[in-house]
């Protein structure tokens, strides 16, 4: 994948994947070891399976019970209604497959299982917070001595998270709102669908409520994301020879407390910030007041981004460019505001760059931004007193 290792990642865990999907159930085996003889070409490791084909279920009876029962899935009609969804089937790797196994040696456990649970609660309420088509996730477990399929009582929820926009705002700068509606003009070029990635013209409010062990954490965050428009959307739309970049995009997570009984807003300051995200989180930490998503070119493990050649040079123009942007449009809303009232206990400093706390390979970003600030002609009003707002 071009953000890492993509589908590969699930061979850390399992020698074996199913992905159920409509009326197809696709299994891949690729040591061979468990569908040999429906295997073909060594070439081609895995088997299709046309689910409303009913001799299927009897010659791979045992494929089909674990999806029996999980979310609505139902094999009880002949042939059975196509699955509404994707179900993916990730089975641990057991000491017999690791054994024979060609990818890995990794057998899990009981306790790598429960590390695995854990690593994946921390931290939960970041997961979705670039994310733009997914606004809930949830983990369930199911005991070992389960029916099959298993009944309600016994999948047992420990975790869900969800968000929701609350508040919307367009940009009010007509200049950047111009120069975003040209980038995607070029960027169209080359991707059709580059506008329904991002909306580089709104500001959202939204709300991240995480549920755990009977306890409920709401988390508000300001989030803006946008495309380059200087030497990114150069990069991306110049033909690489040994490398292709994808759609320049930076963005904006601004974390605020919001007060139940005004519904006004205020600063929040806390841990989980200075966290870089491609989307999704990274390892990453920035020593930024924010966090930092872009299209970033990261390493194939997801732990660290590009340090040398073409592809740091893209990281660094995600950082001065559309990152850079974001920022400033996101403190131009928080300004906003402030001005409405919509703010409280804002100093205009509040989420400013402190160049000392930052990384080193985020500095690019920390610069940019004050050059930006601190522009002469074009340097936005982010400067108060407490009443009166004005440039540099």
């Amino acid at each position: 994948g071009k953000f890492g290792l993509g589908f590969n990642t699930v061979y850390h865990i399992t020698d074996i994947p199913s992905i159920l999907s409509g009326s197809s159930l696709l299994i891949l085996d690729p040591n061979v070891t468990h569908l040999k003889k429906h295997i073909q070409h060594h070439t081609n490791p895995g088997i299709k399976l046309d689910l409303s084909q009913k001799r299927h279920f009897n010659c791979f009876p045992g494929q089909f019970g674990p999806f029996e029962g999980i979310f609505d899935c139902n094999f009880t009609k002949s042939p059975p209604d196509p699955f509404t969804g994707t179900l993916i089937k990730l089975p641990f790797r057991s000491e017999e497959e690791a054994l024979k196994s060609e990818i890995s040696t990794k057998v899990y456990h009981k306790h790598d299982i429960n590390v695995l649970q854990q690593n994946f609660t921390n931290n939960s309420q970041m997961h979705l917070l670039f994310l733009k088509n997914i606004t809930s996730l949830s983990l369930q477990s199911i005991s070992n001595d389960a029916s099959t399929p298993p009944r309600d009582g016994e999948i047992k929820t420990t975790l869900t998270v969800s968000k929701a926009t609350v508040n919307s705002m367009l940009i009010a700068d007509g200049t950047r709102v111009s120069e975003q509606h040209q980038a995607v003009k070029k960027l169209m070029q080359l991707d059709s669908k580059c506008k329904e990635i991002i909306d580089s013209s709104t500001i959202n409010i939204v709300e991240v409520t995480s549920q755990q062990f009977g306890q409920t954490e709401q988390e508000s965050w300001l989030i803006y994301n946008c495309f380059g428009t200087a030497q990114s959307l150069k990069m991306a739309l110049q033909p690489q020879k040994k490398v292709t970049f994808c759609l320049p995009i930076g963005g904006i997570a601004i974390p605020l407390k919001k007060d139940p009984q005004t519904g006004t807003f205020s600063p929040l300051q806390t841990d989980r910030v200075g966290q870089t995200f491609c989307f999704l989180p990274l390892p990453i930490h920035t020593g930024l007041p924010v966090n930092v998503n872009g299209t970033f070119a990261v390493m194939s493990n997801r732990k660290c981004l590009w340090e040398s050649g073409v592809k740091q040079e893209w990281n660094m123009a995600l950082l001065q460019d559309p990152a850079t942007t974001a920022y400033v449009t996101a403190l131009l809303a928080l300004k906003e505001m402030s001005e409405k009232k919509e703010l409280e206990a804002y100093t205009y400093h509040t989420f400013w760059p402190e160049r000392e706390k930052v990384r080193n390979n985020f500095k690019p970003l920390v610069d940019a931004f004050y050059s930006a600030i601190a522009h002469p002609s074009t340097g936005p009003e982010l400067f108060s007193d407490g009443e009166n707002w004005c440039s540099m």
